[in-house]
């Protein structure tokens, strides 16, 4: 069975919300595995500035470092996944559920990640959440089954 160019140009957002978690989770691995290459050494000497006020985390603390970064990125990598395949699956087939599961994944992460990082005056990763919840929100947004 084909679908026509209407039918795959209906179905553009759910693959584009989809392609960003994939790219999101790939970010998961990079951060896990290579935590200071590109923009995220700039974030991580922006985080060593709120919690030591120095440019690098002391090397005291850095097998945690090492530690929280891999647990970070792998949750992040498989959150990421799991919300791509329900963008690309059921989202994609109009199927309003997975939209709402992936919803309250964010309903429920944004708020506590955030609220903690203003409470600790981390804000570099309130914007670098900020940020995020808004990509993602757009995209969301943008891919939320239409009814017919």
């Amino acid at each position: 069975m084909t679908t026509s160019p209407s039918d795959r140009a209906g179905q553009l957002p759910a693959w584009t919300l989809a392609a960003l978690l994939v790219g999101q989770a790939l970010t998961g691995w990079i951060i896990a595995l290579w935590p200071d290459i590109g923009p995220f050494g700039v974030y991580n000497r922006a985080v060593a500035q709120v919690f030591w006020r120095t440019d690098s985390v002391p090397a005291g603390f850095a097998t945690y470092r090492a530690w929280i970064w891999a647990v970070t990125g792998g949750t992040l990598a498989a959150w990421s996944v799991a919300c791509a395949w329900l963008a690309a699956v059921p989202l994609r087939r109009g199927e309003r559920w997975a939209g709402h599961a992936i919803w309250t994944s964010l309903a429920v992460w944004f708020p506590v990640d955030t609220g903690m990082s203003m409470a600790l005056g981390n804000w570099p990763n309130v914007w670098l959440n900020v940020g995020s919840l808004a990509v993602l929100v757009a995209a969301l947004v943008w891919a939320w089954p239409k009814r017919t």
